[in-house]
């Protein structure tokens, strides 16, 4: 039960019960429950909470529902639902468990450190791995905004350099 790593699929009817896991969706869920401190036959509120919203998107595009947990120990775990049309008629859905990636992790991120929106991007092009100049072509900024950008985003987060800002937040979110 201490692997961490690895996806897991489970799925649930729209009355919320499971339906079929793989074991690795086994390992998320029992995780979940003892951290709600609840029993084996009650689903835990992140999962419930994901699969009602996906069950209330109302668009027929492939939208999906998320949710991202601190875990007590571990990674944070980033679980998604997204609606399965059956051939009878009946809605089902499909829940995926997976250790939370640093895109994922972004929004947390930006709320801890006060990042504005246009910050959230420039660390998303940092995080993978893109220059100064290739930012910038993508957010159609110079590179000097870029810049000043990165210039606020390490006074915020108490960094340096953009090396230590990708440690600080894999050290800090993992």
């Amino acid at each position: 039960m201490d692997d961490s790593s690895g996806s897991g699929f489970a799925v649930i009817s729209d009355e919320l019960e499971v339906l079929s896991t793989n074991p690795k969706a086994d390992q998320w869920i029992e995780k979940l429950r003892l951290l709600e401190h609840i029993e084996s036959n009650i689903l835990p509120r992140p999962i419930r909470a994901v699969s009602i919203r996906a069950l209330n998107i109302t668009s027929e595009s492939s939208a999906i529902a998320k949710a991202c947990i601190r875990m007590s120990e571990g990674p944070y775990l980033v679980i998604r639902a997204s609606r399965l049309n059956s051939f009878d008629g009946h809605i089902q859905l499909i829940i995926s468990f997976e250790p939370a990636s640093p895109a994922d992790m972004l929004p947390i991120i930006a709320e801890a450190y006060g990042l504005t929106d246009r910050e959230q991007h420039i660390v998303d092009g940092v995080i993978r791995g893109l220059s100064t100049k290739e930012v910038a072509t993508n957010l159609h900024i110079s590179a000097y905004t870029v810049q000043d950008h990165l210039k606020s985003i390490f006074t915020k987060s108490g960094v340096n350099s953009r090396r230590e800002l990708i440690w600080q937040f894999h050290s800090r979110f993992s």
